[in-house]
């Protein structure tokens, strides 16, 4: 069957799958908030703020600066700050973040969707903090996590803007918990709404332009002339290894050093990319905030839709994007707010959505192949005009 049979047949699966998640969501949540609901009152605890913040790593790299403005902030420098975190990104937290807040609750996901008594307990160990106010900032906000972990606190403040979920009855479940909407223009860049989110909780004006981490040269860790970052959290966001093999070997004739980064389970796929072509493997060989740090001390980053953007940018770095379309004006569009160090080659089904005047943010379903119809020859001869 052909890619143009191929990509309706699976966005039309996608879809039908849309429905069915919606199903068991409303089915879960209905049962698990008639537990909470059987909790008892907490005695809360006056001038204590919760934040929920359990998206990935690139969110939290767009969302951190925010953390430190809060704590700074008039309306809640007397408050004791809680940040119930993702554990994935906890140990980025611990480096850079940690005198931001003043106490932690971290969550493994896996676990909380997986085991009934682990779930039972954070419940528990959240109700009995007491927090006053709850702020979840999170733009997507999953209805069974951030929203029912707002349910968990008993707070009688809580903060939130409208839910960009797709599925408008998720939406309406989601926003109608919270007893403040903070209005927020949709359209803006991840960056700015974060910005805008802790200007209006705060009262307070925010004045950075892009996420920001400090630059601190570490000479026990490479230095990468070009950093190819391989990884992503899902297939439609990847290159695939004939692609990157393609355009290493076209870096190599340019007479450029290529190393290779990515997230343990990316091993295997470094290793068969190494096979075929001659690079630095630095894969699985470092920590989070280490391959963090490599990234910062890097001449010139290539990546997909990954948090390797944002760590990118804020370190001010030069970054080449290879990107879907999904959710660009949100997280790859960097040149609307300002940053210039940035190339993004998209795909050839979201560039064609585009042409019929269609919005971005109206481009919602990617397919693997929609990243790798991007030509290795044609990125190379791109970024070679604007890098090299």
């Amino acid at each position: 069957m052909s890619l143009n049979l191929l990509r309706p047949l699976s966005v039309f699966l996608r879809k039908k799958s849309e429905t069915k998640h919606f199903n068991q969501t409303e089915k879960l949540r209905q049962a698990w908030w008639s537990e909470l609901a059987q909790f008892k009152k907490t005695s809360l605890q006056k001038n204590t703020l919760a934040i929920i913040r359990l998206d990935d790593i690139g969110d939290y790299l767009l969302f951190r600066n925010a953390l430190e403005k809060i704590k700074r902030s008039d309306r809640f420098s007397n408050h004791h700050l809680t940040l119930i975190g993702n554990v994935v990104w906890k140990s980025v937290f611990e480096k850079y973040d940690a005198q931001t807040v003043d106490e932690c609750l971290w969550v493994d996901k896996r676990a909380y969707f997986s085991d009934k008594a682990y779930r039972k307990n954070l419940w528990s160990e959240i109700q009995a903090r007491g927090f006053e106010t709850v702020l979840a900032p999170s733009r997507s906000r999953p209805v069974l996590l951030d929203d029912t972990l707002v349910k968990a606190t008993q707070a009688t403040e809580t903060f939130a803007s409208e839910n960009c979920l797709a599925n408008e009855s998720l939406r309406q479940i989601s926003d109608a918990i919270y007893t403040n909407r903070i209005e927020v223009n949709p359209t803006l860049h991840e960056c700015f709404y974060n910005q805008e989110i802790i200007h209006r909780f705060c009262n307070i004006s925010a004045t950075y332009t892009r996420p920001f981490l400090p630059q601190n040269p570490n000479s026990e860790l490479p230095i990468a002339e070009v950093l190819c970052f391989i990884g992503g959290s899902a297939g439609s966001k990847k290159w695939s290894e004939e692609n990157w093999i393609q355009f290493i070997n076209l870096m190599n004739t340019s007479g450029k050093q290529v190393s290779l980064l990515g997230g343990p389970g990316d091993k295997k796929m470094a290793e068969k990319i190494a096979q075929k072509s001659t690079v630095e493997n630095l894969v699985g060989k470092y920590s989070l905030p280490e391959s963090i740090e490599i990234i910062g001390q890097s001449g010139l980053i290539i990546s997909g839709d990954t948090m390797a953007v944002h760590a990118a940018v804020s370190f001010d770095k030069p970054i080449v994007v290879l990107s879907n379309g999904v959710n660009s004006s949100r997280f790859v569009d960097y040149e609307k707010i300002g940053y210039t160090k940035i190339k993004v080659f998209y795909s050839a089904a979201f560039l064609q959505h585009l042409a019929t005047h269609k919005k971005a943010e109206d481009f919602r379903w990617a397919v693997s192949s929609d990243l790798n119809s991007l030509s290795p020859q044609a990125v190379f001869d791109g970024l070679r005009s604007d890098f090299f």
